[in-house]
């Protein structure tokens, strides 16, 4: 694939998940990373630390991050005691 088809598949791909607005912010600036060749990376990574497994099966991974993310968020609400915007953002975003 050469970098015309490979930003075009990455823009329709990233479509699918966001809708139109992907083509209107794109601002015609990349940088496309092939993690495959990466001779520290060697693709990705799932290396698990003691307890890792327990907290997230997405280790190093996108998902992993906003799993994370949607934790904190949650922590956030529930510390400050904000129920019904705990109930909006599990109705909206659903269970992690």
């Amino acid at each position: 694939m050469n970098e015309d088809e490979l930003i075009e598949d990455v823009l329709n791909q990233l479509t699918l998940i966001h809708g139109p607005i992907v083509r209107q912010e794109y601002m015609k600036t990349y940088y496309a990373f092939n993690w495959n060749d990466n001779q520290l990376s060697m693709g990705a990574f799932a290396l698990y630390g003691p307890g890792q497994f327990t907290t997230s099966v997405h280790h190093g991974w996108i998902l992993g991050t906003l799993n994370s993310g949607y934790r904190a968020v949650m922590e956030i609400l529930m510390k400050e005691g904000m129920t019904t915007k705990l109930t909006e953002l599990k109705k909206e975003m659903g269970r992690s």
